[in-house]
């Protein structure tokens, strides 16, 4: 089973090392990109380690389109090679399941992609619209804080003539007929070659509709494989990492530290998130050391 490991990564290059040497295997090829901005020196040893090809193009700053560039950039480069699994990964995730458990997991489920898919509007997202808001409007940065064209408003009357605005900038832009219905779901996610390669195929027309739109790592990707003329069985509607939020309205997850060892051990996830050296130096040594024992 030939594994690539596509990473979004933009700092902490120690953490992303450690990530790379504890994944390491004769059948794992890495693929990462490190966002732009970032002082791309201090990966220089990244870029020297086996099985690795490291790229910077764009500025991946979150909630920007640029995330899905980055994506299909490192998709292409997997696609290329034939590799049988295609997994996204940040550069602040780590294993909880040992190389072979992984090697095995996915070898029992060779045509199951494992991303999240979940139908918009979505009556429990708390967001306008149900989330169409991400995508309904033009959607742009200034003075480093997103902006969106028509705005928002918490003004009933205004609020409600901003939104019938944005319908029909949606109608006009979003091309119904093609693409039927909407998703979201976790960015990350574990599809196989199949569904890599019709994702790539897709691209023109999605990037057409979602270039504009607010955090399109969350929605795209979802969109074009739960559209798909796939068998129900290929997606599973989940994705395969342990997530811990702070709330359920938080726009980061919370960093995992020693207390989570138990929960994390017990999980049947295969990768969590996120990590950070110093918080978590202790969880990860002890993850270490729960993934290097032998199998009984």
């Amino acid at each position: 089973m030939k594994i690539a490991y596509l990473i979004l990564a933009h700092k902490y290059p120690e953490a992303l090392t450690r990530l790379i040497d504890r994944l390491q295997d004769p059948e794992v090829h890495f693929f990462i990109h490190i966002d732009r901005k970032s002082v791309l020196k201090q990966f220089e040893e990244i870029s020297n380690m086996p099985s690795v090809d490291l790229y910077s193009i764009y500025n991946t700053g979150w909630g920007s389109y640029n995330l899905i560039k980055a994506e299909v950039l490192l998709l292409e480069k997997a696609v290329n090679q034939e590799f049988d699994r295609v997994i996204l990964l940040s550069g602040q995730d780590y294993p909880i399941k040992s190389n072979a458990f992984i090697q095995q997991f996915f070898a029992s489920n060779p045509d199951k992609g494992f991303i999240e898919g979940i139908p918009m509007p979505d009556p429990d997202w708390n967001e306008h619209q149900g989330g169409l808001f991400r995508i309904n409007r033009f959607h742009f940065k200034l003075a480093k804080r997103w902006r969106a064209f028509p705005p928002h408003s918490k003004k009933p009357a205004i609020g409600s003539l901003f939104n019938a605005a944005a319908h029909l900038y949606f109608k006009k832009r979003f091309d119904r007929n093609s693409i039927p219905h909407l998703y979201h779901g976790s960015q990350w996610w574990a599809i196989t070659l199949k569904q890599a390669k019709y994702i790539l195929q897709q691209m023109p027309l999605y990037h057409q509709n979602f270039k504009h739109s607010y955090v399109a790592d969350e929605m795209l990707i979802q969109t074009i494989l739960y559209n798909a003329p796939f068998s129900s069985k290929e997606l599973t509607g989940y994705h395969l990492h342990y997530i811990s939020w702070p709330s359920h309205a938080s726009p980061s997850p919370r960093v995992l530290t020693e207390r989570d060892l138990p929960a994390l051990l017990q999980s049947d996830k295969l990768y969590a998130r996120k990590f950070e050296p110093e918080k978590s130096t202790h969880v990860l040594e002890e993850l270490d050391r729960v993934l290097e024992q032998p199998p009984i």
